[in-house]
């Protein structure tokens, strides 16, 4: 290819054999980076273990499924990439991403500062409400909360390395010792330890429809926090090469998938718990 351009330059053709070999030079341009984008490996990805239904969880053999899943197997088809989930624990997740030795990226994340000086961010690509519960027998006259500041009046229970900034709620603001999910979330919750806990109500009726483990958690009250505008989630990237080139083409599909329509159809059928049309169907 140096030795191609360096003839152009020295030879000083005319015009017309300038457009040509131009033309041949970009031709060569493109077939190079098409060749180079089919060599590469799978999209490197993981996701907590604990579960965020409907988003990402667990089936009975232990494989990745969801709706962020769904998104992602049609979103690397169009890309002309394979992917792989792995799904550990969340902590660990991220400072793998981080390091960005072993995985490329996660596909569910909120925003806050200290992860944007450590992650490159994608586009929004979903919202989730922001929720408060509460358990109704400890609480029958219910819990009032106008402002996202009222929060900080009850002792408040989280999950273990979760971001809970967009809530106006610091580290120390929260009780998260030993909650790795949501299930012993709201064990701790029913046994006392803490007032009350802040989620979406996407995600907790995600865990609902798809795993029942709140089927036996009866008399678990909720309500809308005031103030607090849907919740943007993005996928998160590693900065170290090639992390910027990936998430500048998952911008690129993204806008796509919003555009033809493809990517709240697959939304509005994971909330609602169906299954989401395959990649074939989908296609622009």
């Amino acid at each position: 290819m140096f030795s191609f351009v360096a003839f152009i330059k020295l030879a000083q053709p005319n015009r017309w054999a300038l457009k040509t070999a131009r033309q041949w030079l970009v031709a060569l341009t493109l077939a190079g980076t098409t060749a180079a984008t089919a060599s590469e490996g799978p999209v490197r990805i993981c996701e907590d273990a604990g579960g965020w239904p409907p988003f990402v969880y667990a089936d009975a053999e232990g494989q990745a499924k969801g709706l962020s899943i769904d998104i992602a197997r049609i979103l690397f088809a169009r890309m002309g990439r394979d992917f792989s989930v792995t799904l550990l624990p969340w902590k660990r997740c991220l400072s793998e991403v981080e390091k960005g030795l072993n995985y490329d990226l996660i596909l569910n994340a909120s925003y806050n500062e200290d992860r944007a000086q450590r992650y490159l961010y994608t586009e929004a690509y979903y919202t989730i409400t922001p929720h408060f519960f509460y358990d109704a027998k400890r609480f029958p006259a219910g819990i009032q909360i106008l402002a996202p500041v009222d929060l900080k009046k009850y002792q408040v229970g989280g999950i273990l390395g979760y971001n809970y900034s967009y809530y106006g709620l610091e580290e120390g603001d929260i009780f998260t010792s030993g909650i790795y999910n949501l299930e012993a979330l709201i064990g701790r919750l029913k046994a006392g330890q803490f007032d009350l806990f802040v989620e979406s109500y996407e995600v907790v009726m995600g865990h609902y429809l798809t795993t029942n483990h709140l089927s036996r958690q009866t008399e678990l009250a909720t309500a809308k926090i005031p103030e607090l505008p849907p919740t943007p989630f993005y996928m998160i990237l590693s900065k170290t090469a090639p992390g910027t080139e990936l998430r500048d083409q998952i911008n690129t599909i993204l806008e796509a998938m919003k555009a033809d329509g493809t990517l709240n159809q697959v939304i509005e059928a994971g909330l609602k718990g169906e299954s989401s049309p395959t990649p074939s169907t989908l296609e622009p």
